[in-house]
């Protein structure tokens, strides 16, 4: 059977702005041409159109690896081409949910099953990703799309209240006020402020050592190159993220559905507290090469062993695919991923109850996840 091979080197892939235009346009026709064949028959367009995805990452795996994978890790200009594409690709979607006359079908944002499609695409071409056969990533993928379907039509996350979908709030963006702290702890921090205000591929030790108050000599006795105060910064941020989640899990008895609740909320206090380190961790982790590509997939198997319990907590995850909490904690990642690329403009969509319906449906029940999530917010 044919699998997604590893990329032997996952360093950033500079292409040409116009062959990177022309992959996205070819990706582009063929979300349309899905579309408008699942209207045609009367196919469900999500799986139709993310079916197309996964038909273009095994026929054409080198071009479909510079896409999904390498695009996140190839500077602003290509993560913003990637993204033009995942946000048409879930239009596409919702205009074909909106004109289809079928009752039921998935009841969920198109944007979190494309963008999580597409990074559960980038995890598979990745060095660090599990090598999946395409039957294998196809029945994962249908399963999970169909885990958020209401037969009877009956609104769930669409009859969520506008307050607990969408809200948009003011945040405080990442200051030049370092915390206080060891000289290396200085530097730790100052690399992940001038990332985030420069972008990984065009930062400078030299606005490092000033920010830090620190010169060259002292920098290189705790770090030997930029690369390595970047990595720093990463494991910092990484270790809080995944604690922070720890700790809200263990917290409290409660139920599974409730714990999953208290961990959206803490990664959501975690991304207004500190933006700088989230958004190394999430924006720009892939920039930092093979390694960072490792710790971001180890981040996303430490979310699915919290997913672990969602299986047994009603007959709605019966049958379910063991492997679909990792679609489940892409669309997640992804989800915070749009949530953190609009701290530069200093604001941020509060995007926590979208998060939480993407990670709780498929194991309750669109009905349930939508009821527990009223509660949770009111």
């Amino acid at each position: 059977m044919d699998s997604v091979n590893p990329a032997q080197s996952h360093a950033p892939t500079e292409l040409p702005g116009s062959k990177r235009t022309a992959i996205c346009a070819e990706v582009e026709a063929l979300v349309r041409e899905a579309a408008d064949t699942a209207r045609a028959t009367g196919a469900e367009p999500c799986t139709a159109v993310v079916q197309a995805l996964l038909a273009f990452a095994f026929e054409q795996p080198d071009r479909s690896r510079l896409l999904f994978c390498d695009s996140l890790a190839g500077g602003a200009q290509a993560r913003s081409q990637r993204d033009a594409l995942v946000s048409l690709a879930a239009d596409v979607v919702e205009q074909a949910w909106q004109s289809s006359e079928s009752l039921g079908g998935p009841d969920v944002p198109a944007l979190a099953i494309l963008g999580g499609s597409f990074r559960l695409l980038a995890w598979s071409s990745s060095p660090a990703g599990a090598e999946r056969t395409r039957e294998e990533l196809s029945d994962m993928l249908e399963a999970w799309i169909d885990s958020y379907c209401v037969p009877d039509h009956t609104p769930c996350w669409r009859g969520l209240s506008p307050n607990a979908r969408f809200d948009w709030v003011p945040t405080a963006a990442a200051r030049a006020t370092l915390p206080a702290g060891s000289e290396r702890e200085r530097i730790v921090h100052a690399s992940a402020y001038v990332i985030f205000r420069r972008g990984y591929a065009h930062t400078s030790i030299a606005e490092i050592l000033e920010l830090a108050e620190v010169d060259l000599g002292e920098f290189h006795l705790h770090f030997p190159s930029l690369h390595a105060a970047a990595m720093a910064a990463l494991e910092l941020a990484y270790e809080r993220t995944i604690m922070g989640a720890a700790r809200a899990y263990a917290a409290a008895e409660l139920p599974w559905g409730e714990r999953i609740c208290h961990v959206g909320q803490a990664l959501n206090e975690y991304y207004r507290s500190d933006p700088a380190l989230v958004n190394l961790a999430i924006v720009e982790a892939h920039a930092l090469g093979p390694e960072a590509v490792r710790i971001d997939h180890d981040r996303l198997m430490a979310f699915t062993f919290m997913l672990e319990p969602g299986y047994s907590q009603s007959a709605h995850a019966l049958g379910l695919p063991r492997t679909i909490s990792e679609a489940v904690a892409a669309a997640m990642f992804e989800l915070g991923y749009i949530q953190c690329k609009h701290l530069l403009a200093d604001s941020m969509p509060d995007l926590l109850a979208q998060r939480l319906y993407v990670t709780l449906a498929p194991f309750l029940g669109p009905r349930q996840a939508g009821r527990l999530i009223d509660r949770h917010f009111q």
